[in-house]
């Protein structure tokens, strides 16, 4: 979840830019629980793939996400980026 704050405050927002990061956890029916960043920054580029992504960062998130969590996730490019996990809650 780190690499997902990071990046937001990483490449969001290049040469100084003002913007704004939002953090959302809360649990979901069925025990699920919903982890979301997002930003209003520059948004990724539209050639971006997460699943082919050479990023050390998506590599993790994208590993967390479905294969240690066994979670969903989705990534929104509008108006900034929002990356959510919905997973279900451990233990």
């Amino acid at each position: 979840m780190n690499e997902m704050i990071s990046n937001s405050m990483k490449h969001a927002f290049p040469d100084n830019r003002y913007g704004e990061v939002r953090i959302r956890m809360r649990t979901l029916e069925e025990g699920r629980i919903e982890f979301i960043v997002g930003d209003d920054g520059v948004g990724m580029p539209e050639e971006f793939d997460c699943e082919n992504s050479k990023s050390l960062g998506m590599q993790l998130i994208t590993n967390l996400a479905r294969h240690q969590l066994q979670g969903k996730l989705d990534i929104s490019t509008n108006g900034g980026t929002e990356i959510k996990v919905v997973f279900k809650e451990l233990g």
